[in-house]
């Protein structure tokens, strides 16, 4: 469909027939023969999406976003791509997004995954460009009628994660999630309080809260009110308020079963 034609001086040229009929030319410069016979695949590619009518092949849309000016104008020129800027569906972008992140832990990735599946879900084959905060607000009273609040806001949050890429890289202009809430929320339903009246917890009952409560203990470590941390971090103290109905100074039981279970000496 597309040959490659060699002139003098090393310059390389690229000849096809365009839907109309026509042949037409496209002057690569002085390349080496490997990359001209890259070129020359993509503008097949290309070609061939014009005279089937159907959307270009994802490799090509990367390879077209990666390109120089000046290609991108001599193919302009004859036809094979459109004069306006080439914006990727949502399932491509982010495609392109998660190949770019290598620095995620196991879990991470796997937690974006599950996002990105409910996000293509529902717009993945609308241009990014297209995406309004209307689409956004309905994908999360989608998930909403699915699952727990905090699971629909760390959704959320990497769907923004997602779009503010695209937006850094200036392919859109806007995130469409940005103002949706994203934070997750303590879940109350899993503290437990413990009252000094109970003694101090021997350090399977701290096992036994942390069970209970998703892999979390309540602390006071002044006495004023109850915190919520992972045991691999019972060395951090971030004092909330305590239950109103709670004697004072309750807390410090379960905090001083936190320091001795995590082998922190006591004041």
């Amino acid at each position: 469909m597309a040959s490659i034609v060699n002139d003098p001086n090393g310059r390389k040229r690229i000849l096809f027939v365009a839907p109309d009929g026509k042949r037409k030319t496209i002057r690569l410069g002085k390349i080496d023969r490997k990359t001209a016979e890259g070129v020359c695949r993509q503008v097949e590619h290309l070609l061939s999406a014009r005279l089937s009518g159907q959307p270009i092949p994802r490799d090509t849309a990367v390879w077209l976003a990666s390109i120089g000016e000046k290609l991108r104008q001599r193919l302009v020129r004859v036809g094979l791509v459109d004069d306006t800027p080439l914006i990727p569906t949502v399932a491509q972008w982010c495609q392109d997004y998660l190949d770019s992140r290598s620095d995620w832990s196991t879990r991470t990735r796997s937690n974006v995954l599950f996002a990105v599946r409910l996000l293509v879900e529902r717009l993945g084959g609308t241009k990014l460009d297209k995406v309004t905060s209307a689409d956004a607000e309905a994908l999360v009273h989608a998930l909403e009628r699915r699952y727990a609040p905090n699971t629909v806001r760390r959704v959320t949050g990497y769907c923004r994660q997602i779009f503010t890429a695209a937006v850094k890289s200036e392919v859109i202009s806007r995130n469409p999630f940005q103002g949706l809430a994203a934070t997750v929320r303590p879940n109350r339903s899993r503290s437990h309080y413990v009252s000094r009246e109970g003694g101090v917890p021997s350090r399977s009952a701290v096992l036994g809260i942390a069970a209970v409560s998703g892999g979390r203990v309540c602390a006071g470590d002044t006495g004023a009110g109850v915190c919520h941390y992972p045991l691999a971090k019972a060395s951090l103290f971030d004092v909330e308020d305590a239950p109103a109905d709670s004697p004072s100074g309750g807390g410090e039981v379960v905090a001083q079963a936190v320091r001795e279970y995590a082998g922190i000496g006591g004041d």
